[in-house]
Parts: C-alpha cells; sequence; structure tokens
C-alpha cells in the first residue's frame, strides 16, 4: 500500500491545502496539477520511486501556484491536455 499525506498535514508549508503527496519518501518528486483517470499512472510513479504530489483544487492550478508548487526541486510535472496552455517564463 502507498502512503498518503496531505500537505494540509505539513505545518509551515506554503503549499498546504492544495497537495496531496503519494508515497512521500519517493526520490524523486512529480507534481500532477490535476488528478488524472484512473489508477495505474500513479501506480507507476510510485512503483519508480516518485513522490506524487497531486492537486487537490476542484480547478487547475494558475501559472504562478505551479510555480510556487515546483518551488527549489521538481523532477517531473504532469498536466491534462484539457488544461489550459500557459507559458512558465
Amino acid at each position: 500500500m502507498t502512503a498518503k499525506t496531505s500537505q494540509n498535514e505539513k505545518e509551515g508549508n506554503p503549499r498546504r491545502g492544495v497537495l496531496e503527496t503519494v508515497n512521500p519518501s519517493g526520490e524523486k518528486r512529480v507534481l500532477v496539477t490535476r488528478d488524472l483517470p484512473g489508477s495505474r499512472w500513479l501506480e507507476i510513479l510510485t512503483d519508480a520511486g516518485c513522490a506524487v504530489e497531486v492537486n487537490e483544487l476542484p480547478r487547475a492550478l494558475t501559472t504562478a501556484e505551479i510555480r510556487a508548487v515546483i518551488g527549489g526541486r521538481c523532477d517531473g510535472v504532469i498536466g491534462q491536455i484539457t488544461e489550459a496552455r500557459t507559458s512558465l517564463k
């Protein structure tokens, strides 16, 4: 079974209320900008040793929110085609 923690539970974290972390001890950090259909993608990422942070909001993250969540280290970001494309420049 994969461990889950919510950023809500981590004191002092500016991302509280935004992300749910699956496999928090994973070596690689992957951000998912909106929950994806099915569960196979999550199984693949956690089996590969990734800590997967999934947006809990009922909407897509804004560019500013994505930048804030990426922070100093992020090994991958996954979004859905249905989300509006924005530039992170």
